[in-house]
């Protein structure tokens, strides 16, 4: 799957039960560096080394249960 640094920050916040809200802002191009339309991690060479990849969402829960966050 892909999301945006929004959806990863909200998906972090309903994984872990953290209450706050977050709003997505847009930059402005006269104060903020350039950034690519997209930028989303490919994993396409890292897959041919996998029998499966998980959803970025498992992978997230795992780090965070990892960390002791969860």
């Amino acid at each position: 799957g892909v999301t945006s640094w929004f959806g990863f920050a909200n998906e972090i916040l309903a994984q872990t039960g953290l209450k706050t809200s977050l709003s997505a802002t847009k930059t402005n191009s006269e104060s903020n560096p350039k950034r690519p339309i997209n930028s989303a991690l490919d994993i396409t060479k890292v897959e041919q080394y996998l029998s499966s990849s998980p959803a970025w969402t498992d992978g997230l829960r795992d780090y965070l249960l990892e960390k002791g966050h969860i």
